[in-house]
């Protein structure tokens, strides 16, 4: 995890704070997270895209367990 700038004025308008902490993808396979699954649906999942600021990206990843899940992360400059 990383603390990566938001400068998407939208989502800084619905109050959240302009540094957050996100996911950034790894090559290294015994990286991991831990956290919650949400089951939503489509609809849901669209609308949680939209709140999203413009420099996050949703990834589909494979979970410890086997199944697939959506996480947003961070889009870095390189």
């Amino acid at each position: 995890m990383i603390s990566i700038e938001i400068k998407d004025n939208a989502f800084l308008a619905k109050g959240e704070e302009n540094l957050q902490q996100t996911l950034i993808i790894s090559q290294d396979n015994n990286d991991g997270v831990k956290g919650t699954v949400f089951e939503i649906t489509e609809k849901e999942l669209l609308q949680a895209d939209q709140y999203e600021p413009n420099n996050y990206k949703r990834t589909k990843v494979i979970l410890q367990s086997g199944k697939e899940a959506w996480i947003y992360t961070a889009v870095v400059p390189r």
